[in-house]
């Protein structure tokens, strides 16, 4: 800023917020104008008292932009916060997403607003002007290769012409609520045949709030999401009884394979770790293990960037289910994943891959499988350590904590969250005192990727789940001591500016790969090398290593 002059980055309850979490901007100094000609009442709400000048009378102006600071101290632009709609915890831009639909080729105007269904759940409706023979299913991939997953539309209206205002504007408030139709994506209706058929398509009709839905509609194109799968399967365990979990929902999603699904005697049969991310291919599939939260949503985008002959599969903690253990040794996890694993894919080649803490688990998964005599061709590390990067923490360290140590560590570094504080706070109280902060400076949506939950539904029981799984995995990790694998590697790891001359990029990982261990570097960061756009860059690099494998046999 200019001398004399201050830029604040603040929260709602104009408190500075951590470096790395949004804010809006202030500007304070004696450069400031004295408020908006013949405005009062604009003046008021955006030139405000300075709570932090010593000099009385002085004043911020609120900016209505959005930024946060970097930890070197430069600012990074978010956009404006006056545009913004919510959706589903996280701060969405609609100029962005319009951005992304114009840039199809056959798409000539777009607009994008939120909605409300009967659930009070928003959701974002693209209206598009484009060409006659247009697919909304083929510009729904068009976003979803290019944007978030909470900022691809849940429903794409294509329109003859944009509504407009008098002076010739587009009218938003005039554009038309979605039908079913629409909603459907563009598949042929078909109505239910079987008595299972028609309670599932009436199950969905609630859980969706559609009129109609056809038994070969895609629940994710017909404006499905996480949170919704959640209410899904809860309604389908109640109907049909049994454990129903969301690996079925994944690997069967329209009503017709569902109902089939439902109707097999042996429908339990499939391992509730193995999530299909996309379970269509004729190529060996990649199974790609979680991180320390145990979700597999970080691989989302990665299968959908690979090529579409190659199968995903995610493999979950079996933890994620509050009544289940979770594991703390990295042995005993990989021979559970790797019996689910025989079990879905009795026979090789097996593919592997892991993120973060998963990378030690899908090691430990290639050397179990190679000692049972199977073939793993591949093994892939995604910036993953040998040994648990933990800021000195050991297992003696984390047996000694208690609950507001372990709270502290896991969220004090985004968060105005002090050991004071929450001491003076009763046990029951912890917990949501740190939502609350979570929610006040809009971290929320960054704690909810880390749990590998939907923001709106990052409750209370979320957070202890997964806190309670985090514990268990640090543990696994500290105490896991890798022995030699004798086949080859990819570490595919990011640059890390910060790191030593003389570090071994290897992380040490080429006196145990002793097949042969081969290091690249990745765009992004650890906490962002699986978004867009980085994810892009990543899945190149991982079908180049495929491919070497497949020209290989």
């Amino acid at each position: 800023p200019f001398p004399n002059h201050q830029v604040h980055v603040l929260g709602p309850d104009l408190r500075p917020v951590p470096p790395g979490v949004p804010g809006e901007i202030h500007i304070g100094g004696p450069g400031l104008a004295r408020g908006y000609l013949g405005k009062p009442a604009l003046t008021a709400q955006r030139f405000i008292p300075d709570p932090f000048a010593t000099q009385p009378g002085a004043r911020l102006y609120r900016t209505g932009d959005r930024a946060r600071f970097q930890p070197d101290g430069t600012l990074t632009y978010l956009g404006r916060t006056d545009n913004q709609i919510q959706i589903r915890g996280f701060r969405v831009e609609p100029a962005e997403i319009e951005n992304t639909l114009q840039k199809h080729p056959d798409i000539h105007e777009a607009v994008v607003i939120a909605r409300q269904d009967a659930h009070a759940v928003t959701g974002l409706v693209a209206y598009v002007v484009a060409e006659p023979d247009t697919e909304v299913a083929e510009v729904r991939e068009h976003c979803a290769r290019r944007l978030p997953d909470y900022m691809v539309p849940a429903v794409i209206v294509p329109l003859g012409e944009m509504p407009l205002s008098a002076n010739g504007k587009i009218d938003r408030r005039a554009l038309p609520a979605p039908e079913d139709a629409q909603l459907g994506g563009g598949t042929p209706y078909a109505p239910a045949e079987t008595p299972v058929q028609t309670v599932v398509t009436d199950i969905w009709r609630e859980v969706l709030d559609v009129e109609r839905v056809g038994i070969h509609d895609d629940f994710f194109a017909l404006g499905g999401h996480s949170l919704l799968a959640l209410r899904l399967t809860s309604q389908l365990q109640e109907a049909f009884g049994g454990d129903i979990s969301l690996a079925l929902l994944y690997r069967a999603r329209t009503p017709a394979a569902l109902a089939a699904e439902l109707e097999r005697p042996a429908r339990r049969d499939w391992p509730s770790s193995l999530i299909p991310l996309r379970p269509g291919g004729s190529r060996p599939p990649l199974f790609c293990v979680h991180p320390r939260n145990g979700t597999v949503f970080s691989f989302t985008g990665l299968a959908r960037a690979l090529t579409d002959d190659r199968p995903v599969y995610g493999v979950q903690a079996r933890s994620l289910d509050p009544a289940r253990e979770p594991h703390t040794d990295v042995g005993e996890m990989a021979a559970a994943y790797v019996e689910d694993v025989l079990r879905v894919r009795p026979e090789g080649p097996y593919l592997l891959c892991g993120y973060s803490l998963g990378g030690l688990v899908a090691y430990e998964m290639a050397r179990q499988l190679h000692a049972l005599g199977h073939e793993v061709a591949r093994l892939i590390l995604l910036d993953a350590r040998p040994d648990l990067d933990s800021d000195g923490l050991t297992v003696e360290r984390l047996d000694a904590m208690d609950d507001v140590d372990i709270l502290v560590r896991e969220f004090a570094e985004h968060l105005p969250v002090t050991e004071e504080r929450l001491r003076a706070l009763s046990p029951e109280e912890r917990l949501p005192h740190v939502l609350r902060q979570a929610e006040l400076t809009g971290a929320l949506p960054g704690y909810a990727e880390a749990a590998g939950v939907p923001a709106e539904y990052l409750d209370l029981d979320a957070m202890a789940n997964y806190v309670r799984i985090a514990c268990a995995h640090t543990r696994a990790a500290l105490t896991y001591r890798p022995s030699p694998y004798a086949g080859p590697a990819l570490l595919l790891r990011c640059a890390d500016p910060a790191e030593p001359e003389g570090t071994d990029p290897g992380w040490g990982w080429a006196a145990l790969v002793k097949g042969g261990l081969v290091v690249r570097t990745t765009p992004g960061e650890h906490l962002t090398l699986l978004d867009k756009p980085h994810v892009l860059t990543l899945a190149e690099r991982i079908q180049e290593y495929l491919a070497e494998e497949s020209g290989n046999r």
